[in-house]
């Protein structure tokens, strides 16, 4: 059951992440959504993008060599650190508070750049190959938390405002 679940996450995770893409678009056009709300969203579509176009280059570096894992685990952990500084910085630069999607954004980019680096030093350092399992199920869970943080405004104003029920009697 686990192998199979690992599978279906990253399949999700492969498919989520344009959730992220489609709410971003639509709360803007419903006019909803804070500042700070965009430049989480915007950060987190751009590096996604830079994901999936750096990812072939860095597997053909990864394969040719044990040895270059360092490019692997150090770009994505550097990726993820660069993510958070833009967020912060971009929140400095338009004099936007910091919200609980942006915090959020953040703390799982720096969860996964502590993930990544916990990695690289497990297999370098140690040798083993004991967060394997851990690695693959934490990117992915911290991919498709960003992905649902980045949604859930928009599922919170289409339940308050459309799908809710409403007292037809008052």
């Amino acid at each position: 059951m686990f192998p199979d679940y690992l599978n279906k996450l990253h399949e999700i995770n492969t498919w989520i992440w344009l959730i992220s893409v489609i709410a971003p678009l639509v709360m803007y056009c419903l006019k909803i959504g804070s500042r700070s709300y965009y430049i989480a969203s915007a950060v987190w579509v751009l590096s996604q993008f830079l994901n999936l176009r750096i990812e072939p280059y860095l597997n053909e570096i990864v394969s040719a060599s044990r040895d270059n894992l360092v490019f692997w685990y150090g770009t994505w952990a550097t990726l993820d650190v660069l993510c958070i500084f833009v967020i912060y910085y971009a929140h400095i630069r338009h004099k936007a508070c910091i919200g609980f999607t942006s915090l959020s954004v953040m703390f799982a980019y720096s969860a996964l750049g502590f993930l990544q680096i916990a990695r690289f030093f497990e297999l370098e350092i140690f040798g083993t190959h004991h967060l394997s399992t851990l690695y693959t199920l934490g990117i992915n869970s911290g991919n498709l938390a960003i992905s649902s943080l980045i949604a859930l405004p928009l599922v919170g104003y289409l339940w308050e405002y459309k799908l809710k029920p409403r007292n037809q009697n008052v």
